[in-house]
């Protein structure tokens, strides 16, 4: 059997490009599993966060609830305390202004009681009194000191 080179070179060439062929898409075989690969483990992360990010948004809910439980309690103490205050406020006007009108009518104080009175007429006003027994707690500052033992207070 006679073959002429341009047989022979035709067989070679075909044989030449079907090996390449092969060779190529054995090549795209592989990029393509690798890339279906590489997208599968993508998409299972992306599965993963998706989850992550409900049972944030989940424990965010329960922490939000958590926080208007507490912030409604803090207003209810703050409430509570406002009156206490209050309440404390009116006890210490009250016991000022029935100290001083008594020493007022005695015309004289000893030094303890206008001690005292001074203390609880400034806690009265760091406390938000407004000054309305500041007068008469001024006028039982005036008063006469009479106190037995004003000697020994040196």
């Amino acid at each position: 059997m006679d073959f002429s080179w341009e047989q022979i070179w035709g067989g070679l060439v075909t044989t030449g490009l079907v090996g390449l062929s092969k060779i190529v898409f054995s090549f795209l075989r592989e990029q393509k599993l690798k890339y279906e690969e590489e997208q599968k483990k993508k998409d299972q992360i992306i599965s993963m966060l998706i989850e992550n990010n409900k049972e944030l948004m989940a424990w965010r809910k329960d922490i939000e609830k958590e926080n208007n439980g507490l912030r409604d309690e803090l207003r209810n103490i703050n409430n509570k305390m406002e009156r206490i205050t209050d309440s404390d406020l009116i006890l210490l006007k009250d016991r000022i202004l029935q100290s001083c009108r008594y020493f007022i009518n005695k015309g004289e104080i000893s030094l303890g009681a206008r001690e005292n009175i001074t203390e609880m007429y400034h806690c009265y006003e760091r406390m938000g009194g407004n000054g309305t027994g500041k007068l008469i707690y001024e006028q039982t500052m005036q008063l006469k000191i009479n106190d037995l033992n004003v000697e020994n207070l040196s």
